[in-house]
């Protein structure tokens, strides 16, 4: 019995010893793979800390398009009201410049109608005095004419 006791001994520590390997075996593994999570787990944050950056900087994009998108529709309604503005000045100034170009063209046509009138009333004066000589020629040639007639008429009877 002290024999196998002994045997067993002996055997115990070979055992004991593969078990305290097998134990560091396993705490080697255990640690192994507690830093190989730790790695993952690390890999993981920065993964979900670039998505969520990089969200953010979507976010924030889009957030500055909306602002710019903003500040432009405000631009353009400056800008039309300005032009509104502009086009408006522009109409009253080229209506004004019509309206006195209208009125000097008027008092063109007026004094050039004055002008012609005097001329007319000139060249009526001319003609009234022209047509009173001639109808006065006329008249007395006429006058002439019924005198010559007679005295033919009365030298003819006197030679008959």
């Amino acid at each position: 019995m002290l024999e196998l006791i002994d045997r067993m001994r002996s055997a115990v520590p070979a055992e004991v010893e593969d078990a305290r390997g097998i134990l560091r075996d396993r705490n080697e593994v255990l640690a192994k793979a507690e830093e190989d999570a730790q790695i993952t787990l690390a890999k993981a944050r920065q993964e979900a800390e670039d998505l969520v950056s990089s969200h953010d900087l979507v976010l924030h994009a889009q957030r500055l398009a909306s602002e710019m998108m903003e500040e432009a529709r405000q631009q353009v309604a400056e800008l039309q009201d300005t032009a509104r503005s502009e086009s408006a000045r522009m109409r009253g100034e080229a209506t004004s410049q019509a309206v006195e170009q209208a009125l000097e063209a008027d008092r063109y046509s007026l004094d050039m109608l004055g002008r012609l009138d005097a001329q007319l009333g000139a060249i009526q004066t001319s003609v009234r005095a022209g047509l009173d000589q001639l109808e006065s020629k006329v008249s007395r040639g006429e006058e002439q004419i019924d005198v010559d007639m007679r005295d033919q008429a009365i030298r003819e009877d006197a030679a008959t």
